[in-house]
């Protein structure tokens, strides 16, 4: 399913969703499909597997999250498929950071403003 997902491959992933395949099964470092998606900038693979119940706030053997390596690498299309998908934007990390603050530390003021804008879209002004 890893595989599928880099590759952006929709028939295999369905093949295998379809068979019983695990939405969440997690890798040697406990990344999940929907990391690898998030990771390499693939928004509509994102989305897809959200909408099949892949679940946003996994976290990795080390403690990352999907999210966070989203922001990390820049990818704002794929952070709004994530906080719209009900990825949890507040929840820490292992030092304490949630993913507006890393977007700020890492100097994304538009994922800053993305999150921002998904989360007032949805509920309570962020300020």
């Amino acid at each position: 399913m890893f595989h599928a997902v880099y590759w952006r491959k929709w028939t295999p992933l369905d093949i295998l969703l379809s068979h019983g395949a695990d939405i969440n099964a997690q890798n040697f470092s406990g990344w999940t499909p929907l990391f690898w998606a998030a990771f390499n900038g693939h928004a509509d693979i994102v989305s897809r597997l959200l909408k099949l119940g892949a679940d946003p706030d996994i976290r990795s053997y080390e403690g990352d999250f999907a999210l966070f390596w989203a922001v990390f690498k820049g990818h704002v299309d794929v952070v709004q498929s994530l906080v719209s998908g009900g990825s949890k934007w507040d929840a820490l990390d292992d030092s304490g950071l949630n993913a507006l603050e890393l977007a700020a530390l890492v100097g994304r003021n538009d994922i800053v403003q993305a999150i921002k804008d998904v989360q007032n879209s949805a509920g309570p002004k962020l300020h």
